[in-house]
């Protein structure tokens, strides 16, 4: 008699209940700015370069650039200058201003 191995079921990061980052993620159509903004928002707190920035998230000095270029386009973080800093602006706006329905 040979007994039976029943294979797990496979499953995609969609099939999953309740799963947030993936809800964000397809609001967004795939942008992960929504997602890491909250992070970089509680960052700027107190000012801070591109470059604390970008080594506190481990990215790309250039994608911290794009991400905070965008930031400051909406209204949400302003650059300080001498030396050049970041810092979130009074202007607290939504998360929802970051995904496009």
């Amino acid at each position: 008699m040979s007994a039976v191995i029943s294979q797990p079921e496979l499953i995609s990061i969609n099939e999953t209940a309740g799963n947030s980052l993936t809800e964000k993620l397809e609001q967004s159509n795939y942008d992960l700015f929504p997602i890491i903004w909250p992070s970089i928002e509680k960052e700027l707190a107190e000012p801070k370069t591109d470059k604390e920035l970008a080594d506190c998230f481990n990215v790309e000095l250039k994608q911290m650039r794009s991400w905070l270029s965008i930031a400051i386009k909406k209204g949400d973080v302003k650059k300080l200058s001498k030396p050049i800093r970041y810092v979130r602006s009074k202007h607290k706006g939504s998360l929802n201003t970051w995904i496009e329905i």
